[in-house]
């Protein structure tokens, strides 16, 4: 089974729990399930936005009687007058009758005969101001950063550090947001020690510390999911069974246990899970993770949704990746995140990469940011066992494998797509334009079977060097889907633009991937015809006019982009043999998931 299947498998068994209400603090991290409405206006009053001076704006005074004073956390009840001024502070209510501010910088302070003393202050009786006041001057009106009965907070948003503190301005005791999913722990193993028990006995020979517990607990927690300790669990099916019966008393949602899950004569967990529920797969094409089992056991109590239960690898390598692809997107779906598959984008391999023989890889790497874009350094020797690979580590390189895309390596530069992990996994808004948030790693064979590709020119633009750039396009189509497109039709375009037009609406027909050599992005908008659906994709356009850069003339770069033309997609491209193969290979692994 491919992960992208397995995941798919995952999330169709995962269920959103019921909306609970909590208080703000309590419910950070958590997803709200419906939307939160201002229950009054703020500011619930009209506010000075400066230190100074509140008057009328239509007094024709130019001096004032300074009359008192209004500040934050008082209220004035008496009105002003006519020739009178209040000294306000910021924040502080506007008194009755007044509607403007006049900063203490721009007033002076004055005697009764009027003449100047000084810079106007907190303690002038009198003052005069340098320009007349406008109406709404320094002014924050009522409602002005929330009106009342405003939606401040959307259902599927995910309650943070700023919404919290939005909350508490608003007064709102309480929210209703999705409840927290409880996730049970356990490892299994003869050898293991338990380092979070004070009272373990030394480590003796052939023992380790049991390091996967202890991870996977902090990263549910990095998840906002109660976590559930169920310590170290021998080799042995009775007490196995014992903790798989603990975990249904205590009502958690999901069990992850690591270990026992391979071909060994002691891995007894996927008997276990067989005998009491249902194995929904034991086995995933990926490295590291290949033993990834994944079941649902039936509950005790009628009509209640089944335990997930997910048998991860020994290995802590293999446990924290498998956690990261499959168990985080459950606890983000039963917590009802609007988007809990794992957050991709693009980037650049800052070195060669070796591939796997026959399995796609998820290679450990650090993200840093250049003005090429991001680049992405390995952690070093990816081995399962080393954990160090996976310190510092806040990506997830989709790695092919060698066989899949029919070279042993990855050249340093290539573009390839990489899943994101930790801190920047869980951020919720669409920061990167680049990747489709849900695009799933298929082979390239897989995403391309059958799909039938057409070529076409303008020989008026690509001149004597058409035929490389056509035949640069033939090959660089047939590397980069690994042989899955057919190049179906190919066409000259001809110089009138109705003739080619036409001729773009015919070929658009009859292929869903069409290659376009020095045809502009408006020539093929152009074709388009009443009704039917031809616009630009601004975000593959920017990632094939990204890769267009250093062999193309800048000053064309805005004529190349991906049309969406009918249920076909259209590259524009320039037609120099040199362009084509690098804005193909840049592009060709998202496009499985943008045809429509």
């Amino acid at each position: 089974m491919e992960y992208s299947e397995a995941l798919d498998v995952v999330l169709a068994h995962s269920h959103t729990l019921p909306a609970v209400r909590a208080a703000p603090l309590a419910a950070l991290g958590a997803v709200l399930a419906e939307d939160v409405l201002a229950p009054h206006a703020h500011p619930p009053f009209a506010a000075s936005i400066k230190d100074g001076y509140a008057v009328r704006s239509d007094d024709a005074a130019r001096e004032y009687s300074v009359v008192g004073a209004s500040r934050a956390g008082v209220e004035r009840r008496t009105p002003l007058g006519r020739g009178e001024a209040v000294y306000i502070t910021t924040g502080a209510p506007l008194p009755p009758g007044a509607d403007a501010v006049v900063q203490i910088e721009e007033a002076t302070a004055v005697d009764d005969a009027g003449r100047a003393v000084g810079a106007a202050t907190s303690t002038s009786a009198r003052i005069r101001l340098r320009t007349p006041p406008a109406r709404g001057q320094d002014v924050r009106p009522v409602g002005f950063d929330v009106a009342e009965g405003s939606a401040v907070l959307r259902a599927g948003g995910r309650v943070g550090a700023a919404e919290v503190g939005l909350l508490a301005t608003l007064g709102c005791r309480e929210v209703a947001v999705a409840r927290r999913p409880k996730l049970a722990v356990l490892s299994s193993g003869d050898e293991l020690v338990d380092p979070l028990d004070a009272a373990a006995p030394p480590l003796r020979a052939a023992a380790i510390f049991d390091a996967n517990r202890p991870m996977l607990l902090a990263a549910a927690a990095g998840e906002h999911a109660d976590a559930v300790d169920l310590g170290v669990v021998a080799d042995d099916a009775a007490a196995l069974e014992a903790a798989l019966e603990e975990a249904l008393r205590r009502g958690v949602d999901v069990l992850v246990c690591t270990g026992g899950v391979s071909m060994g004569d002691r891995d007894l967990i996927k008997p276990l899970l067989a005998a009491r529920g249902t194995v929904h797969f034991g086995k995933v094409r990926l490295k590291p993770g290949k033993p990834l089992t994944f079941a649902t056991v039936p509950r005790h109590a009628p009509h209640a949704p089944p335990l997930l239960v997910f048998a991860l690898p020994g290995n802590p390598v293999s446990a924290h990746v498998c956690f990261h692809l499959v168990v985080a997107p459950a606890l983000r779906k039963l917590a009802a995140a609007p988007s809990p598959r794992p957050r991709r984008l693009l980037a650049r391999l800052a070195a060669e990469v070796k591939l796997d023989k026959e399995r796609p890889e998820f290679h450990r790497a650090r993200l840093s940011s250049t003005a090429r874009g991001l680049l992405a350094h390995s952690t070093g020797e990816q081995i399962s066992s080393r954990l160090l690979s996976c310190v510092g580590a806040d990506a997830l390189v989709e790695l092919p494998a060698a066989a899949d895309r029919g070279a042993p390596t990855i050249p340093a530069g290539a573009l390839v797509s990489v899943l994101l992990i930790g801190d920047l996994a869980r951020g919720d808004g669409a920061w990167m334009d680049l990747l489709p948030a849900a695009l799933p790693p298929h082979s390239p064979r897989q995403q391309w079977e059958g799909v039938r590709a057409g070529l076409v020119w303008s020989a008026g633009i690509c001149g004597g060097a058409a035929s490389d750039a056509v035949a640069a396009a033939r090959r660089a189509l047939s590397e980069a889907a690994a042989g899955g497109v057919y190049v179906g039709e190919e066409k000259r375009l001809e110089e009138e633009a109705a003739l080619a037009e036409e001729a773009l609406r015919g070929l658009c027909a009859s292929c869903r991937l069409v290659v376009a050599l020095g045809i502009p992005v408006d020539t093929v908008l152009r074709a388009g015809e009443s009704g039917q659906m031809c616009r630009g994709v601004s975000s593959l356009s920017s990632l094939l006019r990204q890769a267009c850069a250093d062999r193309a003339p800048a000053t064309l770069l805005g004529n190349w982009g991906v049309v969406q033309f009918g249920s076909g997609l259209v590259f524009c491209m320039p037609g120099i043999a040199m362009a084509v193969p690098a804005a193909l290979h840049a592009v060709m692994p998202l496009l499985p998931h943008a045809l429509p």
